[in-house]
């Protein structure tokens, strides 16, 4: 892969970090560049049981909640795998035998129907959560070498886009809770982005706007005073 292609992936993994909807783009790319088909990019918070992000791409929607509802307690590579050295290359034949698997109401009910073949990885090692990233085929064909090598070679760049995932998610989690307080003691707090973009927007500012005191046109905030639209476009 030349670099220019490799800067263009790892790219679009930076800009899903920070707006989720983007991950299915991301790691379909990467998927296309690796030969691959399904991707699976997961965090799991230890803690509160929060999913940051848990995309089974090309793949029904409906695949990865029966996978998290039906198969995941008892699916014998979880353990394993959480248990390998992030960024360790996992092949398919690391985690389980050919008996396990054909035993495997994983593999028999979820993996075969899903067309999930020679799933290949690593954990992550994202502080406090339960992660992993892994591709896999849709038929029954590994992958070589040199496709494994560049699997590896992605894999930091993944790790840290799911780790500004995480982060951003404890924040947003933060900003809904004290969001929740504030509005409760009457203060309204509205969270900008560097666009102007409102992200976060609580009850009490809510009413401020139907107020007319402030205005939320398009996601934007507007005040009622010329100059004080200029004071937040400096700001900004």
């Amino acid at each position: 892969m030349d670099s220019d292609r490799l800067l263009a992936l790892v790219g679009g993994l930076y800009e899903a970090a920070l707006a989720p909807e983007l991950w299915q783009r991301a790691v379909n790319d990467i998927a296309d560049a690796l030969g691959a088909h399904t991707s699976h990019v997961m965090a799991l918070d230890r803690r509160s049981g929060a999913e940051p992000v848990n995309v089974l791409a090309r793949q029904d929607p409906a695949a990865i909640r029966a996978y998290m509802d039906d198969f995941f307690e008892i699916d014998i590579r979880v353990p394993r795998m959480d248990a390998t050295p992030p960024g360790l290359m996992v092949l398919d034949c690391d985690v389980w035998s050919p008996e396990e698997k054909r035993a495997s109401p994983v593999y028999q009910d979820f993996q075969r129907p899903q067309k999930l073949f020679h799933i290949t990885g690593a954990q992550l090692g994202v502080e406090n959560h339960m992660t992993w990233y892994g591709v896999s085929r849709e038929r029954d064909d590994p992958f070589d070498a040199g496709e494994v090598a560049m699997i590896e070679r992605i894999v930091p760049h993944v790790r840290q886009a799911v780790r500004l995932t995480c982060t951003v998610e404890e924040l947003r989690a933060r900003d809904r809770l004290l969001g929740g307080l504030w509005a409760d003691a009457g203060r309204g707090v509205l969270v900008l982005a560097p666009t102007g973009v409102v992200t976060f927007c609580n009850a009490a500012a809510e009413m401020l706007a139907r107020a007319g005191v402030i205005g939320l046109r398009r996601d934007r905030l507007r005040f009622r005073e010329a100059g004080l639209n200029g004071l937040l476009a400096a700001s900004l």
